[in-house]
């Protein structure tokens, strides 16, 4: 049955999908019972699809196994009857949210938005706590209208007579019809679909994908994957969920999370994550996107109220409805043919339920943007040489430091992805248990660089580890800085007065990653800002007690030290300075050679967080 949900009103006082997402966990043999920073006790089974969605279930979106917050349920078109599914008429509602308040300050400043210039000129942003710049910040743009629907509602329209005509209603005159609008082109032979059905676990398997013949590893078609995503006035947006399934060996196990920010009304059309479809020429119904918009979950905000990647990702993963997996991506990339196979393939052969499969991907040319899946190109899968990430540098914001990675390149691994030290944003698969457990954290607006070091800290210490792919599933549109390909959030007219919020959130994340005292900064023109934080929700961010933080630094080879640039001093030489010892050590030689080496977790920590999968690979031993 449908279940669209698009348009929701993501208000930052609700708890949101997160921690509502606790509820779906049941009870195991043992009885362990699993603690998350929240102290809430649920309770894990040891069976590895016990917290995944089977995209087969009879389960209905109305029963009580929803996990829907209360949020989302008023925005969400449910049916109870058991109607066969993608021919139920998608409705998307219009139906008016109150303007976003982002937060309540504690100390709300008596500031109006006409006095920015005055903000700007005085340094008075230093004067408030980050949590009221923040909401100074929102109401500067509180005016500007949300995002339109028309153009989502037009593609929904299109793809729906579609489907129920069976036909394209776009097209008049059949013979000039290209063969990637055509039924074919998409569909699988019916002797395809027989051995597909009854392939088993070590079979490899011939699917057509996007026209082309593909053999591929068994893929595990009842597991389903959860598309995590963001998008900033991007015109790929559309052509990225489109590739997706277009892509997918499995399209019906293939759900998308997306926060839109672009332009408000129906200015920017191109833009929006389905209303973008129409204008890149998505031919329904042959296209796999057409019967799946119900997966598609959006929400939506105007670009001026963006507060960067790390808020982004969080909106977006609470529109996370307990699927298997999740994959975290840029909302500009391309996918190998039968991706979703490949990386589950990948994740099994781990045999580590906490693995999280992370680098940055390959790239492709911006002469390929804009398709919807059906071209010839396709990603590689086995290069020689990829792009890894095998060292970080330090970077000032203001007087403080953070952590920039550097993209470096290495040989393909030959025997199996290999544990890395470096979280890639751009590309991370992982259980879907990973939202639930290491979520991005809202409380941290304006952070870029930063939020790659937060993640992937914050996941080692709960007990995740990190491995670089032997295998590329997608590739990514790299630009030059003020490319014209697309904007970027920190080109913001408003930027002079939201960095030193910037640099508020890069205080957190010192703090949760317990490096405050040996980085911390000195703010010049206000008081100290530590008076300032925003510790709001800290103990749902923290690091975890599996392994500890200091630990990190000293296995990844990284130099806690407040400079940079030239200021750099090199290690255990402080009179020696330079820009090259900015860098920590490099690791390619170390992952080239088998991996980074395991830290095992602190005695007594297994129970309280178990592990899912249980082999003669997977927990290591504790030394």
């Amino acid at each position: 049955m449908f279940q669209f949900i698009n348009d929701v009103d993501l208000d930052s006082s609700a708890d949101g999908l997160i921690r509502k997402s606790i509820s779906i966990v049941r009870g195991n043999s043992s009885g362990g019972i699993l603690k998350l920073r929240t102290r809430e006790p649920v309770r894990f089974s040891d069976k590895a699809t016990d917290d995944s969605r089977n995209v087969n279930s009879k389960t209905t979106p109305s029963s009580k196994s929803s996990i829907l917050p209360p949020n989302l349920s008023t925005i969400v078109q449910l049916s109870s009857k058991p109607t066969q599914p993608f021919r139920q008429p998608i409705k998307l509602t219009a139906k008016p949210t109150e303007p976003r308040t982002v937060l309540t300050p504690h100390n709300e400043p008596k500031v109006s938005p006409k006095e920015s210039i005055t903000l700007k000129r005085t340094g008075q942003m230093w004067k408030m706590n980050i949590t009221a710049q923040r909401e100074y910040l929102q109401r500067i743009h509180e005016n500007d209208p949300e995002p339109g629907l028309k153009s989502a509602q037009d593609f929904i329209s299109y793809a729906q007579e579609a489907l129920n005509n069976g036909q394209d209603p776009d097209i008049t005159a059949s013979a000039d019809v290209p063969s990637s609008r055509r039924e074919s082109f998409w569909a699988t032979p019916a002797e395809y679909i027989s051995a597909i059905e009854q392939a088993k676990v070590g079979n490899t398997v011939k699917y057509r994908i996007a026209g082309e013949d593909t053999s591929l590893p068994y893929g595990y078609p009842e597991e389903s994957i959860f598309i995590l995503t963001a998008s900033y006035r991007d015109p790929e947006a559309a052509s990225t969920i489109a590739r997706a399934y277009a892509r997918a060996a499995h399209p019906e196990r293939i759900f998308f999370g997306i926060h839109a920010q672009n332009e408000g009304g129906d200015l920017e059309p191109e833009r929006d994550p389905i209303g973008g479809m129409k204008h890149i020429g998505v031919p329904c119904p042959s296209h796999p996107v057409c019967k799946r918009l119900d997966h598609i979950r959006v929400s939506r905000a105007h670009w001026s109220k963006s507060e960067g990647p790390t808020v982004a990702r969080a909106l977006a993963e609470r529109l996370y409805q307990n699927e298997t997996y999740v994959l975290g991506i840029d909302s500009h990339c391309h996918f190998l043919r039968g991706w979703d196979n490949v990386v589950i393939d990948m994740f099994k052969r781990i045999g580590n339920d906490l693995a999280i499969i992370t680098s940055y991907p390959p790239s492709y040319e911006a002469e390929l943007q804009l398709g919807y899946g059906a071209e010839k190109y396709d990603v590689n899968p086995t290069p020689r040489y990829q792009k890894a990430i095998c060292r970080t540098r330090r970077m000032n914001i203001h007087t403080t430091v953070t952590f920039k990675h550097d993209m470096n390149q290495m040989p393909r691994p030959l025997h199996g992805p290999v544990r890395v030290a470096f979280f890639a944003a751009g590309f991370s698969f992982s259980r879907g248990h990973r939202i639930l457990r290491v979520p991005y954290d809202y409380h941290t607006p304006y952070i870029f660089d930063g939020e790659e070091t937060s993640m992937g800290v914050r996941a080692w210490t709960w007990g995740y580890d990190l491995y670089h792919p032997d295998r590329d599933v997608i590739s990514h549109l790299y630009i030059p800085s003020h490319s014209k390909l697309r904007p970027v959030f920190w080109d913001s007219p408003n930027w002079n007065i939201q960095w030193p919020t910037q640099f508020g959130s890069l205080m957190r994340l010192q703090k949760q990653l317990r490096i405050y005292s040996k980085l911390q900064g000195s703010v010049k023109s206000g008081p100290h800002i530590e008076d300032q934080l925003d510790l709001d929700e800290f103990e749902k961010h923290d690091v975890g007690p599996r392994r500890n933080v200091d630990r990190y630094w000293q296995w990844a080879g990284i130099d806690l030290q407040n400079n940079w640039g030239q200021s750099c001093t090199k290690p255990g030489n402080p009179s020696v300075t330079g820009r090259e010892y900015c860098y920590s050590a490099n690791l390619c030689s170390k992952y080239s050679s088998g991996g980074m080496p395991y830290v095992p977790w602190a005695p007594g920590t297994e129970d309280m967080f178990p592990p899912m999968i249980r082999n003669s690979k997977y927990p290591p031993r504790f030394s």
